[in-house]
């Protein structure tokens, strides 16, 4: 992303400046309560929330936005020991941190951590932010505390100067009014690179073999997802910023899921209705018992739904993370015809589906796939493209499964719920394939640390695997996850071909954070697993052991 931005030698020719953003653990607030506080350790920051800004940082990012949020009551905005012990000294971070949207003014009115807007300036440069978003009161109050001498001229000086270097490095004194080459924008190359994206980014979540669609020649296509571009947006783009215009036409090109089924059963030789049947979050009126109506006269059913910017944009909070009501309503209704039905999900976020799992003949999804998201949830389910995708989250049962993921601690007394399955209905790194991939002949060399596995194309279709390894410190000093990835690489086979991989690690690649907060990694037997997945059916493993020294640990 960095280098993508930045160029991947952060030239002074670059158009954009990267920012890694929210630092950090935002995520992790709880009550699924935006920039609310986070209850968790330095510890486990660094364990889990900080290598991905470590990256960012080791690719030359020019910028880090520090988050609303407030790690244990500790906002962070306000905190040293985040902004310029870790980022700064220990991650050698050498670009600026700008606060997020008026965080120096929340620091006083929210989190109430300053009285007034002195201290909250004060605050905020002593704790190493640099550039202060949209904060005009900041400049008056560390001018004049500077002045006074109630604020350190050099903490300025130090600030100044690191927003200036990035600026001069990437040339905007030089060319500060810099604009995109108009010949780019939208150009052809640049929209078939988005439609490769979108059908790489689309992800079969279940098939009982209906897909792809062979013989089925009356399709209805029903829900509120269908024919609406902003779903397949998401929030952050022009019907949302910078002010909420949900009325603003889309611009073309751009395909939705009704479209492009509509264009790619012309080549089918099938016909096609469509019934939306309800709003995302409300109900139209007839408009259930117009799509059973309809459902009865068709061979299968395109269920389309998910979320839209009303419930899934930045203020939208939600505490009940399933479909919403109308659609849970129309759903049902559509079961009870008895016809098969496959549902696209397009959606911001993991919903809690079991029931869509359930009764679906299959479940797909590419999230928001952007302008041809839906072309390319189409061109999957009519077998033009061979689904490749795996989820980069996982989907719960239940809202109170939160938060699920899939390196968690163990340690569970029950290891079970009472009232649900404890297992999720969608694991990390989860994907189907119209073809299927089998693992086998896993080594592991302890000695050079290279695991070598075979994948073989086992089906009659050619497709394409994305190898996951993970791996568990069967002991270890703290509590570890009981998976963690640690290296994935996608391949693409043809019908029986078979390929042997080779992954070659270090000991870091095994470490974790200690009590101490420092990263080790502590000789004993670890368990390397490789799959289609991080569920546990999908790997195979193999046990090794790391022997050492414990005076030679890796300790930095």
């Amino acid at each position: 992303m960095v280098e993508g931005y930045q160029g991947e030698d952060n030239a002074a020719d670059t158009s954009v400046i990267a920012c890694a953003k929210h630092y950090i653990g935002y995520g992790e607030a709880t009550g699924a309560r935006d920039s609310y506080d986070t209850s968790i350790t330095y510890r486990k920051i660094k364990d889990t929330f900080l290598p991905p800004f470590e990256k960012a940082v080791k690719a030359g990012c020019a910028s880090v936005m520090t988050a609303y949020g407030s790690i244990d009551g500790t906002p962070c905005t306000a905190d040293k020991k985040l902004l310029k012990e870790i980022l700064k000294e220990q991650l050698g971070f050498d670009g600026f941190v700008v606060t997020d949207w008026q965080n120096v003014s929340h620091l006083i009115g929210e989190q109430r951590v300053a009285e007034n807007e002195k201290d909250a300036s004060r605050l905020a440069l002593e704790s190493g932010n640099d550039m202060m978003m949209n904060a005009p009161e900041f400049y008056d109050a560390i001018i004049n505390l500077v002045r006074s001498g109630e604020a350190d001229e050099k903490l300025l000086d130090e600030a100044v100067e690191r927003i200036l270097t990035v600026k001069m490095h990437f040339g905007l004194f030089d060319n500060p009014f810099r604009q995109a080459d108009e010949k780019y924008l939208g150009c052809e190359e640049h929209l078939q690179l988005n439609k490769e994206i979108a059908r790489e980014s689309t992800v079969l979540l279940k098939n009982d073999g209906i897909l792809p669609l062979t013989g089925k020649n009356k399709i209805l296509v029903v829900g509120p997802s269908a024919d609406d571009i902003r779903c397949n947006y998401g929030d952050w783009r022009y019907f949302s910023h910078p002010l909420p215009d949900y009325d603003t036409q889309p611009v073309r090109p751009y395909v939705t899921l009704l479209e492009g089924v509509q264009e790619l059963a012309k080549k089918h030789d099938c016909s096609v209705r469509y019934v939306k049947g309800c709003e995302i979050n409300g109900e139209i009126a007839g408009g259930i018992k117009q799509a059973v109506k309809a459902a009865k006269k068709a061979d299968v059913i395109i269920f389309a739904c998910g979320d839209n910017i009303l419930l899934a944009a930045e203020g939208c909070d939600r505490a009940d993370v399933r479909l919403s009501k109308p659609q849970r309503e129309l759903f049902t209704a559509l079961c009870n015809t008895g016809k098969s039905i496959v549902t696209a999900l397009i959606c911001t976020k993991p919903l809690c589906i079991p029931e869509i799992d359930e009764h679906s003949a299959a479940v797909l999804t590419n999230f928001n796939g952007g302008m041809f998201g839906g072309l390319a949830l189409a061109e999957t389910i009519f077998g033009e493209i061979n689904p490749s995708g795996k989820l980069p989250i996982s989907f719960p049962y239940h809202v109170g499964q939160q938060p699920c993921y899939y390196n968690q601690l163990p340690g569970w007394h029950c290891r079970s719920y009472v009232d649900m399955p404890e297992t999720l209905v969608y694991a990390f790194g989860h994907g189907l394939s119209y073809t299927s991939f089998a693992y086998s002949d896993i080594l592991f060399d302890e000695k050079t640390l290279t695991l070598k596995v075979s994948v073989k194309n086992t089906g009659k279709r050619e497709g394409a695997e994305t190898v996951q390894v993970y791996f568990r410190d069967l002991t270890s000093s703290v509590m570890t996850p009981v998976k963690r990835l640690i290296a994935f690489r996608k391949m693409q086979l043809k019908s029986g071909e078979s390929q042997e991989l080779t992954f070659t690690f270090t000991r870091d690649d095994f470490s974790f954070v200690n009590a101490n907060e420092k990263r080790v990694t502590e000789s004993g037997e670890f368990e390397l697993m490789v799959g289609g997945s991080s569920a546990d059916s999908d790997l195979i493993k193999k046990k090794f052991t790391i022997a050492m020294d414990p005076k030679s640990w890796s300790d930095k």
